[in-house]
């Protein structure tokens, strides 16, 4: 009976060892990565995003940070990531969305193409032929792609609060440049020549409704240039 006991206190240690190594690998194998699902708009490429991801298929599901596949995926300057869900045991939700090119800067001979927040798309040595609104007065002392511009906030801010009111109001087709050099004196010019006084950015969504009705007032009777004042955010005058 002593040697059976005594073989007993030999053989558990090494069985619940054995069963803890059994364990971790079912655990291992059964949550790792198998599916990978792009949530976003339907023309974005599920291949492309999920290789700019850079997540393994394979890899160990706890491995998945937002971090990491947030810096890969948004060092393209296409796509911005929203955040991540992981479904267990082996899927992974990324929420995905298409940078626009709402704006372009010259700086330091290049042009750089930019959504409305500021992040950089793409940098040229010429100017791209989608190239949104040509932004004046807005210097930028350092820039990366995927990344937003270092330039003062208050000018960033106001050329955020310009080109969202201009894509909301569908008059974003109407506006060639926009002048940031005084935040309290915002300026567009239209694509025929029309100079646009805007004031400050308060308002922007009235004042980009005026801009949309009366530039295509102006317009349609030939009157390309000028100057329309729509700072009141209440009405529109137009100096020929």
């Amino acid at each position: 009976m002593r040697r059976t006991s005594k073989r007993m206190v030999v053989l558990i240690p090494i069985a619940l060892a054995l069963l803890t190594v059994i364990a971790a690998l079912v655990w291992f194998r059964m949550f790792v990565v198998r599916n990978v699902v792009i949530d976003g708009a339907a023309d974005i490429p599920q291949e492309e995003v999920i290789r700019a991801s850079r997540i393994a298929f394979g890899e160990h599901i706890t491995g998945v940070e937002e971090a990491r596949v947030r810096a890969n995926l948004e060092s393209t300057g296409i796509y911005a990531l929203d955040g991540v869900d992981v479904r267990y045991p082996n899927t992974v939700i990324l929420h995905v969305r298409r940078r626009t090119r709402d704006a372009t800067l010259l700086n330091g001979g290049q042009y750089l193409s930019m959504d409305s927040d500021g992040y950089v798309i793409e940098v040229s040595a010429t100017l791209p032929e989608d190239s949104g609104v040509y932004v004046y007065g807005l210097s930028a002392t350092s820039y990366r792609i995927g990344s937003r511009i270092v330039a003062p906030e208050d000018r960033l801010l106001a050329m955020k609060q310009v080109l969202d009111a201009l894509r909301e109001q569908n008059a974003m087709e109407y506006v060639s440049d926009l002048d940031l050099s005084d935040v309290t004196q915002l300026r567009v010019t239209t694509r025929t020549g029309l100079r646009v006084l805007l004031g400050d950015s308060r308002n922007m969504s009235d004042k980009a409704l005026w801009l949309r009705a009366a530039v295509s007032d102006l317009e349609s009777r030939g009157e390309t240039r000028g100057t329309l004042d729509i700072s009141s955010g209440a009405q529109a005058d137009y100096m020929p």
